[in-house]
Order: structure tokens, then sequence, then C-alpha cells
């Protein structure tokens, strides 16, 4: 001010005395204002979903339990109606789950079978860190071993549950932490790799049974449960289907399927004879299955056709065969829920 002053005689008339609390408000409100026009305020919400729609979305799964939000998305733009698919789940009827047990009456039914195991550290006077393993029997709350080690293995913490359950002393049940991801993983690998393992050994008529099971599963089909069939034999050990997606059969889903060795690869002359037998069967769909894998150049040419080719490989089959319930069944179900977020989600008015 003392400068201004030197240069501005009139500095005094312009000037106004104004209290802390106002200087603050009108740096908030500028706050305000500047942030508001960034953001670009939104004008009306989600755009309402018409009653029509939502009763379409609600008969679709109603009419067709095994679709899901994907396949009734698929649908409806094929009708011309544009709606988000999450808008289709948020609609879709809610279906109640089969009754099972949980993990609590897990725990209460085989408590005498359960042993936990944790590890804890402890730090020395030496400036070093110890790890303690500690095994607990649940149903007594008694600790059955433990001990120490600098260095902890997988080798090191395998031989003590040895140590700690000689004989047939074991437990049935060994809880650690992020059991249940983890051992649902491990539990699924190796009955994927089963799967596998056993259509190899079964008949190549089997197999093209088991591949339209699971086209049919997915919710391919619309005719109902007898809309696929296996047509014939292609000579190298797979076959041939179709599947019907309409009671008319004007909308076919042709299938292959090839049951090769784990170590040898489809290549790409087989899905350039598939996609012919596409055009001669007058499918516009088409999946090509096999127990191994596809050659790179399978997939370049499987991709650049302008047909609707799909290529699913034998880890492909194996995940979608335990997902969707086909050559396996749950022999016990551990349930784990979370916040239904969709529940809480109020409507736009």
């Amino acid at each position: 001010w003392i400068g201004l002053a030197r240069v501005w005689a009139g500095w005094r008339q312009p000037l106004v005395i104004v209290t802390a609390d106002t200087v603050l408000r009108w740096q908030r409100r500028r706050f305000r204002e500047y942030w508001s026009k960034l953001s670009g305020r939104s004008t009306g919400g989600r755009p309402a979903v018409h009653a029509e729609i939502k009763t379409l979305i609600t008969r679709m799964a109603t009419a067709n339990p095994l679709w899901g939000a994907p396949r009734i998305h698929g649908e409806l733009l094929k009708l011309g109606i544009d709606v988000a698919e999450r808008t289709v789940s948020r609609l879709m009827p809610k279906r109640r789950p089969q009754p099972s047990q949980t993990w609590r009456t897990f725990l209460a039914n085989h408590v005498r079978d359960l042993v936990a195991l944790d590890f804890f550290t402890v730090p020395t006077a030496r400036l070093r860190v110890l790890f303690v393993l500690v095994v607990l029997v649940h149903h007594r709350r008694r600790v059955v071993h433990f001990n120490v080690t600098e260095h902890p293995t997988a080798h090191w913490t395998a031989q003590q549950i040895v140590d700690a359950f000689p004989d047939d002393s074991a437990p049935s049940y060994l809880l650690r932490d992020r059991d249940v991801e983890g051992a649902s993983k491990e539990i699924e690998e190796d009955l994927r790799a089963e799967l596998l393992d056993r259509v190899l050994k079964m008949s190549p008529t089997f197999f093209e049974k088991v591949v339209v099971d699971l086209l049919l599963a997915m919710g391919y089909g619309g005719a109902g449960a007898d809309s696929g069939r296996r047509i014939g034999r292609t000579g190298d050990g797979g076959g041939d289907g179709v599947i019907n997606e309409d009671a008319l059969g004007l909308d076919i889903v042709y299938i292959q399927a090839k049951r090769y060795a784990l170590g040898n690869a489809v290549g790409v002359d087989k899905v350039r004879e598939f996609s012919g037998a596409m055009e001669e069967r007058g499918a516009t769909k088409g999946v090509l299955v096999t127990t191994s894998h596809f050659a790179p150049a399978a997939r370049t040419f499987a991709e650049r056709v302008p047909k609707r080719l799909i290529l699913v490989d034998g880890k492909e089959l194996s995940r979608l065969l335990v997902r969707y319930s086909v050559g396996v069944r749950a022999v016990r179900t551990i349930e784990l829920k979370k916040v239904d977020l969709d529940y809480f989600e109020e409507e736009e008015a």
C-alpha cells in the first residue's frame, strides 16, 4: 500500500473496509462457482426407463431362466432397444439362491476337525525379526505346536504341520488367511484339469454331446432344450452340431468340436475349413471348440472373417464347463455375502 500511495493519490476513495468473515464468504462462493463450472452439474440424472421395456426385460428373464444380463441386453439391441447392460441387470428379477450351509454352520459342525495356524513377528533387541508359527486346535482353544525361525519357507512350514500332527492325528480341515479364496481357486484348477482329462478319454460322440449341452446351458438355443443336435463327424476325432436359437431355425449356431491332444495346436487351415462349412450350413454364427489350443494364425483368421466365429480352447472349455455346471455337481456350498449396492440405489423421479 505504501508503494501504491506514492503513485496513486486517490487510493483511499475505492477502498472498502470489510470484516474477515466477509472475505471468507466471498472466497467460498468464488471456490464453489469455479468448481461448479468445471464439473458441469448434471441436469437430470439417469434417464427413466419406459415401463414397457421394464416389463419386456422381466418377461425375457422369466421365460429364459438361463439367460443373464449380457444375453438379454444383446437381444434388446437386436430389437432396436438401446438400454445399458447394467440397467438390464438392475431390472431383472432377483432369483432366490438355493439354501446352503453358511460359514458359521460349517464351523459349528466341524469345530472338532478344525485347526488354525498363523504367523506373527517378534522384533529382537539386536534389531532382527523372528517369525513365530502357532498351530491352534479350535474346539479346545489349545496351542498344539509352535516354532520360531528367522527365514520361513514353504518347506519349513509344511514340516511344522507334520511335526504338529504325527501319524494319523492330522485334522480334516486347516484354516489359513484368505483360505476360502485360495482354496477355491486350487480346487477349481484341479477340477478343470480332471474335466479335460475325462473328455479326452471319452468317445468323439460323447465329446459332441458335451459341447452341445454346454452351449444350451449357456443360454443358446431359445427354441427349448431340444434345439441342439449333433449332425455328424468331421473325420479328425471331432464332430459337428447345430443349435437353433428360434423355433423355426432361422438363426443357427454351427458347432464343431475337435478332440486334440493337449500338445497339438489347431492350425489356421482347420479354422478356414470351419468357416467354409458355416457358409454351407447357412449359419451366421459359429463356435469351434478344441481340447487343445489354437495357433496364433488361427486366432488372427477368426478375428478377420466377417462372420461371427468364436474359438474355444481347452482352457476356456474347462472354465465354462465348471461355470455352467456341465459335467460337474456341487457337493458342498459355502455362502459369502456382501452389501447389494443395487438394492440401495434410489430411482430417479
